[in-house]
């Protein structure tokens, strides 16, 4: 934008430094973004281990099996890893 007047009551911070605010206020929000992102993969681990309670492979629930618990565990490892770094970054 060229020629374009601000009244200095309008203004946010010193002239020329607003980029560098815009930018402060990413750093933030990607924290925010991050703990969302972990809530939701929370959330859908919370629904895969509903799921595998419910789905039966050769009589039994497939819960029951090692490889599906393994998997599980394993991602809800790093969920919490996720989860704990985003609230640390806030």
């Amino acid at each position: 934008m060229e020629d374009v007047r601000v009244p200095e009551t309008y203004r946010i911070g010193e002239e020329g430094r607003g980029f560098y605010i815009a930018m402060e206020g990413f750093d933030h929000a990607r924290a925010y973004i991050a703990l969302t992102c972990a809530v939701a993969g929370k959330r859908a681990l919370g629904l895969a281990a509903d799921y595998i309670k419910q789905r039966k492979a050769f009589g039994r629930p497939i819960a029951s099996f090692q490889g599906v618990q393994f998997q599980l565990a394993d991602h809800r490892s790093n969920s919490e890893a996720a989860h704990a770094l985003a609230y640390k970054a806030l």
